[in-house]
């Protein structure tokens, strides 16, 4: 107990086990090494998934070998700490490049977690986390970007590991996924915040256009930008965009290829295969007359709004409420001379 701090000792002594946890999780990775096997005396007393913390801050400075060994020697006494250290034992396995290992262990963790009550949200957050970072190794766009918004969900905005790195990840893996449509869920993230006011505004940028369907300047922009950008993906998706973004502003549900082509800036002939992309994605509902060349949309897939569609959206309620009111006040005149 000599390698202790006097105010840890106190701590101990005066077994306010809570207390210690967290002033130790105050201390850096070089000093909970150096104490480590003096907390053999009283691991136990203290929240396991707490000490489990403590293991993974003692392993910053380690290679992952190390930290691996280190992470697999620690005995716990509860499930949910237990369910954590596999968690932090995947990420080491991952940083040594053994994906597969760390794909079971996480597998074997998210089935846990469906078992388990009452979790804390480090748990969670760790565990998606350890998946995102998994699905960026893996080159999987659709699935980083959903276990990076769970990590999100889980994680104090002050404790998400290096912010702007990961929101300009999220916000490539946003646009070269090629599911992925709802970019006003990224758009409201906090995070994104970094990468507005940074050196990458102008991925920003090119977000916002994209979620507003700005098909002619992303196309007079698409040279400029980084490779894994300039491909079909991109441009399929902002037509696709505007077109929902058109059918959204103006309230048609009949649209002909001839409009549809100016809105997307494609040829008519290309038409037919984009709102059918839209239509397999579930972002459409509808049907294609190819003899009329005309599209009728029955639904849209509801999208997170900004405040400019919300008062879009506004003003075309308070249209319809006065409608609705003309056609009550006319059936009222109409009753009236029915009754004389």
């Amino acid at each position: 107990m000599e390698s202790l701090s006097s105010d840890i000792r106190e701590l101990y002594e005066k077994r306010l086990w809570h207390e210690l946890t967290e002033k130790l999780l105050e201390l850096d990775s070089l000093s909970i090494n150096r104490i480590w096997p003096s907390l053999s005396a009283f691991r136990e007393k203290l929240n396991q998934s707490k000490l489990v913390l403590l293991a993974i801050k003692a392993t910053e400075e380690q290679d992952p070998d190390t930290a691996k060994v280190f992470l697999e020697n620690l005995q716990l006494v509860d499930s949910h700490g237990s369910l954590l250290l596999k968690i932090a034992i995947s990420s080491q396995y991952l940083r040594i490049g053994a994906q597969q290992e760390a794909q079971i262990l996480l597998d074997d963790a998210l089935k846990a977690v469906d078992k388990e009550n009452d979790l804390d949200s480090i748990i969670y957050s760790h565990l998606y986390g350890a998946l995102a970072s998994l699905y960026k190794v893996k080159a999987n766009p659709e699935l980083f970007y959903k276990y990076s918004l769970q990590y999100l969900a889980y994680t104090p905005q002050k404790e998400v590991k290096e912010p702007e790195e990961l929101a300009y990840k999220l916000a490539i893996a946003v646009l070269v996924a090629e599911s992925i449509y709802n970019l006003g869920e990224l758009i409201n993230q906090p995070v994104l915040k970094s990468l507005e006011n940074g050196k990458n505004a102008w991925l920003y940028e090119l977000l916002i256009m994209c979620n507003g369907g700005k098909v002619k300047e992303i196309q007079n922009s698409i040279e400029s930008l980084p490779e894994e950008l300039r491909s079909p993906v991109l441009m399929r998706k902002v037509r696709i965009l505007a077109m929902i973004e058109y059918v959204f502003g103006n309230g048609k549900r009949i649209l002909t290829f001839e409009e549809l082509g100016v809105v997307m800036n494609v040829h008519q002939d290309e038409i037919e295969y984009l709102v059918m992309k839209a239509m397999a994605l579930g972002l459409v509902k509808g049907e294609i007359d190819e003899v009329d060349k005309i599209v009728v949309v029955n639904w849209l897939q509801p999208r997170v709004l900004d405040e400019n569609r919300i008062s879009l959206l506004n003003n075309r309620l308070t249209e319809w409420k006065k409608t609705i009111n003309g056609v009550l006040s006319h059936l009222e005149d109409q009753s009236k001379e029915l009754l004389e």
